[in-house]
């Protein structure tokens, strides 16, 4: 089964200009897959509909067939796509929510009802890979730590399909 297996996907943010058209693309689970191109050729597009930001979040007019591990991921809900896929955005503080390292780490993982110890436990392990304090403030980060806060919380959720949009652009 296919991690992720997109089938003639159309997609324009205004329903006239097309940033994709008829894309075909599969990954399999243990791959790792990088997409590269020029600014605005339709990279985080793409990652946004794997994630399920489009359409649930923004809009546009998306065509075609989105599977996520094998399932077809048309009207489910966002909780349900991110237990499967998580992402990092280019821009870490579109993402960062909370005050405090610890607290943004925890967060994914309290919304996908993990229980206290197994989030305590997650955190310890994603700020030592990542070489983050849980007390630090995230306001005052520097923005590759920012980028790897995000990355930490991304992780501690333990999906099976990992994101990473331009995961070493500077936020």
């Amino acid at each position: 089964m296919s991690a992720v297996l997109l089938k003639k996907i159309t997609f324009s943010y205004d329903g006239k200009i097309k940033i994709l058209d008829g894309v075909d693309f599969n990954m399999e689970y243990g791959e790792i897959t990088l997409i590269a191109g020029h600014s605005g050729e339709g990279k985080s597009t793409l990652a946004s509909i794997i994630c399920g930001i489009i359409p649930n979040v923004n809009g546009g007019t998306l065509e075609g067939e989105v599977v996520i591990d094998g399932q077809n991921i048309a009207g489910k809900k966002m909780g349900d796509i991110c237990r499967k896929v998580g992402v990092v955005l280019q821009n870490a503080d579109e993402q960062i929510v909370h005050k405090i390292v610890e607290d943004e780490i925890a967060f994914g993982c309290e919304n996908l009802a993990f229980a206290p110890q197994k989030i305590e436990k997650q955190i310890d392990i994603v700020c030592k890979l990542m070489r983050l304090s849980p007390e630090w403030k995230t306001r005052s980060l520097s923005g590759g730590q920012k980028q790897r806060l995000i990355t930490a919380s991304t992780l501690a959720m333990g999906q099976k399909i990992i994101i990473l949009d331009e995961p070493l652009a500077k936020s």
